[in-house]
């Protein structure tokens, strides 16, 4: 029934629902499948079709299952959590790297133009000491 062209209401008989062929690709569809929980095909058909289907039902048996399963989503989220974390850390130490890096090929072709070690060390922000390192290797 709609109300205002704001405000719709929807009412669905799940035994109507059951009889019908339904179009698992309508989203609308897909929920009605899960909420019914009576075709474990047709809740398979959302699952794949439908990621945060997927993630309500993964949330779902987290809450409901019994202390084995809720452990292991326990250990899953925290095992993605810590992922996230080294993979961030990774990243941010693999800039670091790469401005090192890149400092020290400036410093060196600095060095090679004949510049200063003191106006290259204000230019790069490398040490007295790593600039002549550099120029041993």
């Amino acid at each position: 029934y709609e109300i205002s062209d704001m405000i719709k209401y929807y009412y669905i008989e799940l035994p109507k629902y059951r009889r019908e062929k339904t179009n698992m690709n309508d989203k609308l569809n897909q929920w009605l499948a899960l909420i019914d929980d009576t075709d474990r095909g047709k809740i398979e058909m959302a699952k794949e079709k439908n990621e945060k289907i997927k993630s309500a039902l993964d949330e779902m048996i987290y809450l409901t299952g019994d202390e084995e399963v809720q452990r292991l989503a326990e250990l899953h989220e925290k095992w993605e959590m810590d992922w996230n974390s080294s993979m961030n850390s990774a990243r941010k130490e693999g800039m670091k790297e790469g401005i090192k890096q890149n400092q020290k090929e400036t410093a060196l072709k600095m060095l090679q133009k004949g510049i200063d070690i003191k106006t290259i060390m204000e230019v790069t922000g490398l040490t007295k000491e790593e600039i002549k390192k550099l120029t041993v290797s």
